[in-house]
């Protein structure tokens, strides 16, 4: 009984389905409510018959090419007919729709739009032809009074006149980017009374007239990514954003922005602005951003408004921060300096930027923090110092910095500073808030950043949650760590080269008992030395593998894994690593096969043995000297002498390539001068048909013998009778 009752409804459903859908199109999807939907079903023409209700249709991703006029749908308010293959639109296609408010034909193929594509379109509101091959727009939107939103980007548009849109004077967004206009009538926006949003950016606009506009509404004007040598003027005073970036203009005068009053957002990045008048943002009271970066300024604008909050000039050739740069009590609250070459910030450079939360001075060539550097930032929340080559930070360096909670200090070249010089105090006891510090890559100030905290456990840091020590060549780390920073949540030290004795046997308890903290980014640390834990997680070693080596022994056994080293090759063709340059060997070929014989040992495994030695200026003749100096190098002069070895060869197979294409310049001249004689003794030739052809514009002649040859210039002959 339950089987039969289930069969039963599930063939009520089936008719009501089937009832649902009866007069829907063959290839539609769906057709009930209203609602005529065939996305992608593959269809070359409109569907047929389409209900007189329907309201909305969506033919997007099929193959129609053309329209052949719609039927009449009285009620139809959305036609969708995207990413088709459209080409015209013919006068009267859409007389039948006249209810229709948004029409969507973007992504066609559509090149041409009659005079009167669009008739019986009065209440159309919005038109989408994004992604066609339009080249002007002329007389096609006469039939629409009522449009709102036009969006004709990504079309081949040359030229705007002036009666483009004259009866279109309820447009507010209009959308003609990425078209190929290059000329702009000074009347063409004059009728657009609710213009709100204009974007032509990605156009080849050299240059603009002054343009008129009616609009009091005007927010937004988008011209960048077009070829601007100058900043457009007589912008209404309603405009809050204006975006100049990806242009050519070199200067900004005193009366480029006088009549925009209103303008929160301007950017002007990625020109090649090298000079800005010192009162051209004056008047623009309510900025709120200014972007500037990638130009050609060498200093920071002065005369900037009061109420800017952020302002961007990374990558420009800005070298100083000059004293009283910002008004006083400035709203500035992000300040990005990035990619600079400033070498110098004065103690009075930031002062009055006392709602500065953020500070970008990353990438310049900064060597020294002075005293009071950053004592006017009391509201700074993070400071960015990564990739400079900062020397020294003067004591009190960092003072006044309470809000601080992100430090970054990445990358810090210090190396020619030693570690008792670099860093003169404690810089984390002035900033009470601080939560992470990036050391990432700065050798010489971590080293000096552990030692102070070897010294001292008086101070522990409760806020600190961060703090990042890879690739800093670390061979230890102060036990002390693990209580100065109590509530620390990474400490990451990938890539560095711990050396696992028993002064490492406390992080390796921590690290197993710990299930809040994490040690690493990418790659869990391991032990780098001794040779019998080398390569293995410090996590994993037991307790007895931590041991102390002597200094000596460990010396000896890093300076015989650095210099012997197995390479599987064939003895016939094996070469060894150190030998010399035949430049260098010349006068002492005797010694050339001692060296070859020495340095390539057989091996056991049928290879050869590769012994790295010290430059041949640096060898004795005593056989045990030359052995002790080698146990005796460091593992940082090995690697210098290796270094070294590198560059020499490198500059050596330079010159020989630079040798070579002098000689290829040489023999190309010489056969460009054979051609060239054999170019002058050449007289008269046949072409390929025969005929007789002269070099260098004169006209073949037989002589007296039948002898084919050139005439002379006029006054040749003279000149000849004359010598005679």
């Amino acid at each position: 009984m339950e089987k039969l009752i289930l069969q039963a409804c599930i063939l009520i459903s089936v008719v009501l389905y089937t009832g649902a859908d009866a007069n829907c199109p063959n290839g539609c999807s769906a057709c009930s409510d209203g609602r005529l939907q065939c996305p992608g079903a593959g269809l070359n023409a409109l569907p047929s018959p389409i209900p007189p209700d329907t309201f909305y249709i969506d033919l997007t991703q099929n193959n129609i090419g053309s329209l052949q006029k719609i039927p009449d749908l009285p009620e139809l308010q959305s036609f969708r007919m995207s990413l088709n293959d459209l080409r015209v639109i013919k006068g009267g296609d859409f007389e039948g729709a006249t209810s229709l408010m948004s029409l969507d034909l973007s992504m066609n193929s559509i090149s041409k739009v009659y005079k009167h594509g669009f008739r019986g379109l009065e209440n159309v509101e919005t038109i989408s032809l994004n992604g066609n091959k339009i080249t002007e727009i002329g007389q096609i939107l006469r039939n629409t009074p009522a449009l709102k939103t036009l969006r004709l980007g990504n079309n081949e548009i040359e030229v705007i006149t002036e009666n483009d849109f004259e009866k279109n004077n309820m447009i507010k967004m209009l959308d003609l980017s990425h078209n190929k206009i290059m000329s702009i009538h000074g009347n063409a926006f004059k009728n657009m009374d609710m213009l709100r949003y204009l974007i032509l950016s990605n156009n080849p606009i050299t240059s603009l007239p002054d343009l008129t506009f009616s609009s009091t509404m005007l927010s937004l004007a988008d011209f960048s990514n077009c070829q601007l040598e100058n900043v457009p003027r007589t912008m209404p005073p309603s405009l809050t954003d204006y975006r100049l970036g990806n242009n050519l203009i070199t200067s900004i005068n005193d009366d480029d922005f006088n009549n925009i009053t209103q303008l929160n957002l301007l950017t002007l990045n990625d020109n090649k602005i090298n000079f800005i008048a010192h009162r051209s943002f004056g008047n623009l009271e309510n900025l709120k951003e200014l972007w500037l970066s990638r130009n050609d300024m060498v200093y920071i604008p002065r005369g900037l408004p009061q109420g800017l909050i952020k302002l961007f000039i990374d990558n420009n050739q800005v070298v100083e921060l000059e004293p009283m740069l910002f008004k006083e009590d400035s709203k500035l609250k992000e300040l990005s300096l990035e990619q600079n070459k400033v070498r110098k910030v004065h103690q009075d450079s930031l002062k009055y930027l006392n709602d500065l939360e953020k500070l970008n001075l990353q990438g310049n060539q900064i060597s020294l923090i002075d005293v009071g550097t950053f004592t006017n930032l009391p509201k700074l929340e993070m400071l960015t110092l990564t990739d400079n080559p900062i020397q020294v930070f003067e004591q009190g360096a960092f003072a006044g910095l309470d809000s601080l909670n992100h430090l970054s200090m990445a990358l810090i070249d210090g190396k020619t500073s030693s570690t008792d010089k670099i860093l003169h105090e404690n810089f984390l006891t002035t900033m009470p808030n601080l939560t992470t510090v990036n050391l990432m890559s700065s050798v010489g100030l971590t080293k000096a950043f552990l030692d102070i905290f070897a010294k001292s456990t008086d101070n522990t840091f409760e806020n600190i949650k961060k703090v990042n020590l890879e690739y800093n060549e670390l061979t230890t780390l102060p036990e002390t760590v693990q209580t100065i920073f109590p509530n620390i949540k990474q400490l990451l030290l990938d890539g560095n080269l711990l050396h696992c004795d028993t002064k490492l046997l406390w992080l390796r308890a921590w690290m197993q008992t710990t299930t809040t903290v994490s040690f690493h980014q990418y790659e869990q640390p391991t032990c780098n030395t001794p040779d019998a834990v080398n390569g293995r997680l410090i996590s994993e070693l037991s307790p007895t593998d931590f041991k102390d080596v002597p200094l000596q022994q460990r010396i000896n056994s890093n300076v015989q894994q650095s210099t012997e080293t197995e390479v599987s090759e064939q003895p016939s063709s094996s070469v060894s690593r150190n030998t010399a340059p035949q430049s260098h060997d010349q006068d002492t070929p005797q010694n050339n096969g001692n060296n070859a014989q020495s340095s390539r040992q057989p091996s056991s495994t049928g290879g050869v043995r590769v012994i790295i030695k010290p430059p041949r200026n640096q060898q004795t003749s005593n056989p045990s000297k030359v052995s002790a100096d080698k146990k005796q190098m460091t593992k940082a002069e090995r690697k210098a002498a290796r270094k070294a070895e590198r560059e020499r060869k490198r500059k050596m197979k330079e010159e020989r390539r630079r040798q070579r294409r002098l000689s290829q310049k040489d023999k190309d001249a010489k056969r460009k001068k054979r051609r060239i004689h054999k170019k002058k003794g050449q007289r008269c030739k046949v072409d390929k048909d025969g005929n007789m052809k002269c070099v260098r514009r004169k006209r073949c002649k037989v002589d007296d013998q039948g002898n084919v040859v050139c005439r002379k210039r006029k006054g040749k002959g003279n000149k000849d009778k004359q010598k005679q």
